[in-house]
Protein backbone atom coordinates (compact mmCIF):
# COMPACT_ATOMS: atom_id res chain seq x y z
CA UNK A 1 0.00 0.00 0.00
CA UNK A 2 2.71 2.70 0.92
CA UNK A 3 4.75 1.80 -2.68
CA UNK A 4 1.26 2.28 -4.46
CA UNK A 5 0.90 5.74 -2.34
CA UNK A 6 4.57 7.08 -3.45
CA UNK A 7 4.05 5.86 -6.94
CA UNK A 8 0.28 7.64 -6.98
CA UNK A 9 2.40 11.15 -5.68
CA UNK A 10 5.54 10.26 -8.47
CA UNK A 11 2.94 10.40 -11.36
CA UNK A 12 1.02 13.35 -9.56
CA UNK A 13 3.95 15.49 -9.55
CA UNK A 14 5.14 14.45 -12.92
CA UNK A 15 1.53 15.72 -14.66
CA UNK A 16 1.48 18.81 -12.45
CA UNK A 17 4.95 19.85 -13.51
CA UNK A 18 4.71 19.05 -17.13
CA UNK A 19 4.17 21.72 -19.34
CA UNK A 20 0.30 22.24 -20.27
CA UNK A 21 -0.64 22.42 -24.31
CA UNK A 22 -1.28 26.40 -23.93
CA UNK A 23 2.39 27.20 -21.72
CA UNK A 24 3.72 25.17 -25.19
CA UNK A 25 2.27 27.48 -27.10
CA UNK A 26 3.61 30.61 -25.36
CA UNK A 27 0.81 31.30 -23.40
CA UNK A 28 0.98 32.59 -19.84
CA UNK A 29 1.40 30.72 -16.64
CA UNK A 30 -1.57 28.68 -16.17
CA UNK A 31 -3.84 29.23 -13.55
CA UNK A 32 -4.33 27.28 -10.53
CA UNK A 33 -7.70 27.13 -9.91
CA UNK A 34 -9.07 26.86 -6.38
CA UNK A 35 -12.12 24.17 -5.59
CA UNK A 36 -14.08 23.71 -2.05
CA UNK A 37 -16.73 21.75 -1.01
CA UNK A 38 -18.91 19.90 1.44
CA UNK A 39 -19.08 15.89 1.37
CA UNK A 40 -20.88 13.78 3.74
CA UNK A 41 -21.90 9.65 3.81
CA UNK A 42 -21.95 6.29 5.93
CA UNK A 43 -18.79 4.31 6.81
CA UNK A 44 -18.45 0.57 7.93
CA UNK A 45 -15.31 0.38 10.25
CA UNK A 46 -13.91 -2.56 12.32
CA UNK A 47 -10.79 -2.98 14.12
CA UNK A 48 -7.92 -5.21 12.99
CA UNK A 49 -6.03 -7.23 15.20
CA UNK A 50 -5.72 -9.50 18.04
CA UNK A 51 -6.12 -9.81 21.91
CA UNK A 52 -3.59 -10.51 23.97
CA UNK A 53 -5.44 -12.93 26.04
CA UNK A 54 -5.07 -16.64 24.52
CA UNK A 55 -8.93 -17.67 25.56
CA UNK A 56 -9.85 -14.68 23.48
CA UNK A 57 -7.68 -15.73 20.53
CA UNK A 58 -10.65 -16.09 18.31
CA UNK A 59 -12.53 -13.21 18.90
CA UNK A 60 -12.23 -11.00 16.32
CA UNK A 61 -14.30 -7.37 15.98
CA UNK A 62 -17.40 -7.27 12.97
CA UNK A 63 -17.94 -3.96 11.18
CA UNK A 64 -20.98 -1.85 11.96
CA UNK A 65 -22.25 1.91 10.91
CA UNK A 66 -21.01 5.09 11.61
CA UNK A 67 -20.94 8.42 9.93
CA UNK A 68 -18.52 10.82 7.70
CA UNK A 69 -18.78 14.62 7.16
CA UNK A 70 -16.69 17.40 6.45
CA UNK A 71 -15.57 19.78 3.91
CA UNK A 72 -12.12 20.36 1.69
CA UNK A 73 -9.97 22.48 -0.24
CA UNK A 74 -8.50 21.69 -3.71
CA UNK A 75 -5.69 23.42 -5.67
CA UNK A 76 -6.14 22.45 -9.41
CA UNK A 77 -2.58 22.60 -11.00
CA UNK A 78 -3.57 21.37 -14.70
CA UNK A 79 -7.06 19.67 -15.79
CA UNK A 80 -5.69 15.95 -14.67
CA UNK A 81 -3.93 16.71 -11.17
CA UNK A 82 -5.13 18.61 -8.30
CA UNK A 83 -3.70 18.48 -4.05
CA UNK A 84 -7.25 18.24 -1.84
CA UNK A 85 -6.53 18.66 2.01
CA UNK A 86 -9.92 17.71 3.82
CA UNK A 87 -11.47 18.52 7.17
CA UNK A 88 -13.98 15.34 8.37
CA UNK A 89 -15.53 14.28 11.68
CA UNK A 90 -15.62 10.48 10.84
CA UNK A 91 -17.21 7.91 13.63
CA UNK A 92 -15.89 4.36 13.79
CA UNK A 93 -17.40 1.72 15.53
CA UNK A 94 -16.95 -1.90 15.42
CA UNK A 95 -18.55 -4.83 17.78
CA UNK A 96 -17.20 -8.20 19.34
CA UNK A 97 -18.36 -11.10 21.11
CA UNK A 98 -16.85 -13.01 23.70
CA UNK A 99 -18.53 -16.39 25.53
CA UNK A 100 -16.77 -18.31 28.22
CA UNK A 101 -19.95 -20.42 29.32
CA UNK A 102 -17.69 -23.04 31.62
CA UNK A 103 -17.72 -20.19 33.47
CA UNK A 104 -20.98 -18.71 33.06
CA UNK A 105 -19.67 -15.52 31.44
CA UNK A 106 -20.69 -14.13 27.96
CA UNK A 107 -19.80 -10.23 27.09
CA UNK A 108 -21.10 -8.11 23.95
CA UNK A 109 -18.75 -5.18 23.49
CA UNK A 110 -18.91 -1.89 20.68
CA UNK A 111 -16.21 0.53 21.19
CA UNK A 112 -17.23 3.84 19.40
CA UNK A 113 -14.16 6.41 18.47
CA UNK A 114 -14.81 10.14 17.03
CA UNK A 115 -11.80 11.50 14.87
CA UNK A 116 -11.49 14.62 13.51
CA UNK A 117 -9.48 13.73 10.34
CA UNK A 118 -7.21 15.64 7.72
CA UNK A 119 -6.49 13.09 4.60
CA UNK A 120 -3.56 15.25 2.31
CA UNK A 121 -4.73 13.43 -1.01
CA UNK A 122 -3.44 13.46 -4.80
CA UNK A 123 -6.69 13.85 -7.09
CA UNK A 124 -6.89 12.69 -10.66
CA UNK A 125 -9.78 13.59 -12.56
CA UNK A 126 -9.31 12.29 -16.02
CA UNK A 127 -11.28 14.59 -18.76
CA UNK A 128 -13.91 12.59 -20.89
CA UNK A 129 -16.07 13.82 -23.54
CA UNK A 130 -19.50 13.49 -21.66
CA UNK A 131 -21.23 15.02 -18.63
CA UNK A 132 -19.57 12.46 -16.20
CA UNK A 133 -16.14 12.62 -14.82
CA UNK A 134 -14.16 9.59 -13.00
CA UNK A 135 -12.16 10.87 -9.73
CA UNK A 136 -9.17 8.88 -8.87
CA UNK A 137 -7.53 10.06 -4.95
CA UNK A 138 -5.01 8.51 -2.35
CA UNK A 139 -2.76 10.24 0.24
CA UNK A 140 -1.94 9.99 4.20
CA UNK A 141 -4.58 10.81 6.66
CA UNK A 142 -4.04 12.19 10.19
CA UNK A 143 -7.08 11.46 12.94
CA UNK A 144 -7.18 13.01 15.54
CA UNK A 145 -9.25 10.98 18.58
CA UNK A 146 -11.59 14.11 20.05
CA UNK A 147 -14.32 10.96 21.88
CA UNK A 148 -14.33 7.10 22.34
CA UNK A 149 -16.27 5.29 24.52
CA UNK A 150 -16.99 1.34 25.16
CA UNK A 151 -20.60 -0.32 25.73
CA UNK A 152 -20.11 -3.58 27.34
CA UNK A 153 -23.00 -5.95 27.75
CA UNK A 154 -21.78 -8.18 30.14
CA UNK A 155 -24.07 -10.93 31.50
CA UNK A 156 -27.01 -8.95 30.73
CA UNK A 157 -25.83 -6.23 32.30
CA UNK A 158 -24.81 -2.78 30.16
CA UNK A 159 -22.22 -0.45 30.92
CA UNK A 160 -21.39 2.80 29.25
CA UNK A 161 -17.47 3.76 29.60
CA UNK A 162 -15.19 6.74 28.61
CA UNK A 163 -12.31 4.98 27.41
CA UNK A 164 -10.57 8.05 25.61
CA UNK A 165 -7.51 8.06 28.08
CA UNK A 166 -6.60 4.24 26.57
CA UNK A 167 -6.78 5.35 22.76
CA UNK A 168 -3.72 7.00 21.50
CA UNK A 169 -4.50 10.50 20.53
CA UNK A 170 -3.33 10.22 16.90
CA UNK A 171 -4.11 7.52 14.51
CA UNK A 172 -1.95 7.55 10.87
CA UNK A 173 -3.51 5.94 7.65
CA UNK A 174 -3.53 6.00 4.31
CA UNK A 175 -6.74 6.58 2.26
CA UNK A 176 -7.65 5.32 -1.18
CA UNK A 177 -10.58 6.07 -3.13
CA UNK A 178 -12.21 7.21 -6.07
CA UNK A 179 -15.80 7.76 -7.85
CA UNK A 180 -17.44 10.13 -10.32
CA UNK A 181 -18.27 13.94 -10.81
CA UNK A 182 -21.55 15.07 -12.70
CA UNK A 183 -23.56 17.36 -12.91
CA UNK A 184 -23.64 21.11 -13.06
CA UNK A 185 -26.24 23.20 -11.29
CA UNK A 186 -26.20 26.89 -10.22
CA UNK A 187 -25.78 27.61 -6.65
CA UNK A 188 -26.60 31.54 -6.67
CA UNK A 189 -23.87 33.15 -7.70
CA UNK A 190 -21.91 29.74 -8.17
CA UNK A 191 -21.39 26.90 -10.62
CA UNK A 192 -21.87 23.38 -8.73
CA UNK A 193 -20.97 20.29 -9.61
CA UNK A 194 -21.60 16.92 -7.39
CA UNK A 195 -19.29 13.70 -6.45
CA UNK A 196 -20.28 10.31 -5.72
CA UNK A 197 -17.46 8.22 -3.85
CA UNK A 198 -15.89 5.58 -1.97
CA UNK A 199 -12.88 5.08 -0.14
CA UNK A 200 -10.95 3.07 1.94
CA UNK A 201 -8.39 4.02 5.01
CA UNK A 202 -6.53 2.26 6.57
CA UNK A 203 -4.76 2.54 9.94
CA UNK A 204 -1.11 1.88 10.68
CA UNK A 205 -1.14 3.04 14.38
CA UNK A 206 -1.72 0.51 17.40
CA UNK A 207 -4.33 2.25 18.79
CA UNK A 208 -4.33 1.16 22.83
CA UNK A 209 -2.30 3.20 24.54
CA UNK A 210 -1.50 0.50 26.89
CA UNK A 211 -0.58 -2.80 26.45
CA UNK A 212 -0.94 -4.33 29.86
CA UNK A 213 -4.26 -3.00 30.47
CA UNK A 214 -5.55 -6.14 30.47
CA UNK A 215 -7.48 -9.40 29.28
CA UNK A 216 -9.66 -6.94 26.86
CA UNK A 217 -6.50 -5.20 25.34
CA UNK A 218 -5.07 -6.26 22.59
CA UNK A 219 -2.74 -4.85 19.21
CA UNK A 220 -5.48 -3.46 17.14
CA UNK A 221 -5.81 -0.51 14.31
CA UNK A 222 -9.01 1.44 12.14
CA UNK A 223 -9.64 0.15 9.31
CA UNK A 224 -13.17 2.42 7.42
CA UNK A 225 -14.76 1.90 4.10
CA UNK A 226 -17.02 4.89 3.47
CA UNK A 227 -19.38 5.87 1.04
CA UNK A 228 -19.76 9.79 0.69
CA UNK A 229 -21.58 12.67 -1.48
CA UNK A 230 -20.71 16.01 -2.21
CA UNK A 231 -21.14 19.01 -3.71
CA UNK A 232 -17.72 21.34 -5.14
CA UNK A 233 -17.97 25.03 -5.82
Amino acid sequence: MRRLLVAVIAVALFIALSPSESFAQGEAIVQKKMQYGLKGGIDASTLRGDFYAPTLSGVSFDHRVGFAFGGFVAWQFNDIVAIQPEFLWVRKSSAAEASLPELGFSQFIVPTLDYIEIPLLVRFTPATEGSIDPIIYAGPSLGINVKAQLLSVTNDEEEIEDIRHEIQGLDFGIVVGGGIMFGSGQLRYSTVRYTLEGRLTTGYTDILVDEEAGASAGNFSNSTFAIMAGIIY
